[in-house]
């Protein structure tokens, strides 16, 4: 207003020379600027903000925050910088080695010894050959904690390790799919015919590994047993129904909110909370031919 009322002109017209636009006479431009250098007038956002019907920007408020699954490999200086508070959930051990002061909140399954049980079912049903299908052995994740659950089956039954029937998916690129599945139990079974058993990290990839079997021509549980993990709802509705450890899903979910709004609303300290898997034994899976 004042720099309309010094060149002679209305605010409007004062506007469009602030803001370069084509609807004004350059002559009028030309002194209003001038006059603005003059003054030493620069354009308050705030007061623009406030005079607009939008402004331009966005607010945003997190009250908390939800780490889901994989893995687990996060930066702590990061971490400590977040303003909210957080819950990992589905990532598996991650206090296993933590001091007091460095534990998070964490809920989930022991995915060691969900495996290991796992494994035993099909050590039970006679089975030694025994493959696995994972990803992330050699890295923080839940493929490393159900790999050591295999592998600790095996060691305290006295079945050797054996690596060849150890099949690593590499690829970063959607590693938990069916056709990895497949492509892992074809290059087993065409290697190794003798396995007569499966464990499989993720329900998923057990899927493909099924369909493998078939393809080869041999038949499910009767040659080849198959064991997955998540306990999916697919699994029920896939032929033969798939014998999976279930994860308490709906639960593990109930309790990270509840938690995490413990956190939030009572300034409790993180908790790590270790919920029961449970195995499933359904069709794809029984005794070793003697």
């Amino acid at each position: 207003k004042d720099i309309a009322k010094a060149c002679g002109v209305g605010v409007s017209t004062v506007s469009r020379a602030i803001n370069n636009h084509p609807d004004i006479n350059p002559e009028t431009r030309k002194k209003i600027m001038d006059i603005i250098a003059e003054k030493g007038f620069t354009p308050n956002n705030s007061a623009r903000n406030l005079k607009r019907t939008e402004t331009n920007s966005i607010a945003l408020l997190v009250k908390g925050i939800v780490f889901l699954g994989g893995t687990f490999t996060h930066d702590q200086e990061a971490l400590d910088q977040l303003n909210a508070k957080y819950v990992f959930s589905t990532i598996g051990n991650l206090n296993e080695n933590a001091t007091e002061d460095k534990k998070v909140a964490n809920i989930a399954v022991d995915d060691i010894e969900a495996s290991c049980k796992a494994v035993e079912y099909l050590i039970e049903q006679g089975h030694r050959n025994i493959a696995l299908i994972a990803e992330g052995l050699n890295r923080p994740s839940i493929g490393q904690l159900r790999g050591q659950g295999y592998k600790k089956a095996l060691l305290e039954h006295g079945i050797p390790i054996r690596p060849e029937l150890i099949y690593e998916i590499k690829t970063t690129d959607d590693p938990y799919s069916m056709e990895n599945g497949y492509k892992a139990a074809f290059k087993l079974l065409t290697a190794h015919p003798e396995i007569t058993a499966i464990f499989s990290i993720s329900d998923v990839l057990a899927f493909g590994a099924c369909r493998a079997i078939f393809d080869l021509g041999k038949k499910i549980p009767e040659d080849v047993s198959v064991v997955g993990y998540d306990g999916i709802e697919q699994g029920d509705y896939y032929n033969p129904r798939l014998t999976t450890v279930r994860q308490p899903v709906e639960e593990m979910a109930r309790v990270t909110i509840e938690h995490l709004f413990e956190m939030i609303e009572e300034n409790v300290d993180p908790k790590d909370i270790i919920m029961p898997a449970e195995l499933q034994v359904k069709a794809s899976s029984g005794k070793a031919k003697v």
